[in-house]
């Protein structure tokens, strides 16, 4: 009689082990996606943060140069500082994408260019080189 419940038992956990092996893999995979995604949505973070500092930069440079009031270069100094934090987190994740992390250096080098021509066209400016 015992041997018959234990014959039922393992009949009855054959298919539930069978069932969780070969569920793992499926885990794993799904894992795998999931953090996938959540590094893609990182990295669109990062970029869209960016586009967000760059663009008040530029916004806060336009107001500089309309009112020539220093409280509108509050941006581009809050930008500046900012940025290459965010190029720093953005190639690390991008670590695993050579081709991306080349992206990021062609635009960390424009929004480099960007800052270096705020600062030159603000120097003009102090200096009442309005004209240029």
């Amino acid at each position: 009689m015992r041997k018959l419940y234990a014959t039922y038992a393992l009949a009855a956990l054959a298919p539930v082990a069978l069932f969780v092996l070969v569920q793992i893999p499926l885990v794993w995979h799904w894992h795998s996606i999931h953090t996938a995604q959540q590094q893609r949505s990182q990295i669109k973070e990062e970029v869209l943060r960016l586009q967000t500092l760059a663009a008040d930069m530029e916004n806060g440079f336009r107001g500089y140069v309309l009112t020539k009031q220093s409280a509108f270069l509050q941006p581009v100094v809050h930008g500046e500082a900012k940025v290459q934090g965010s190029f720093n987190h953005l190639l690390e994740l991008t670590n695993d994408f050579p081709n991306l992390q080349a992206r990021v250096r062609v635009l960390q080098e424009r929004i480099h260019e960007l800052i270096e021509t705020k600062r030159r066209l603000t120097r003009q400016m102090d200096a009442d080189e309005q004209e240029d």
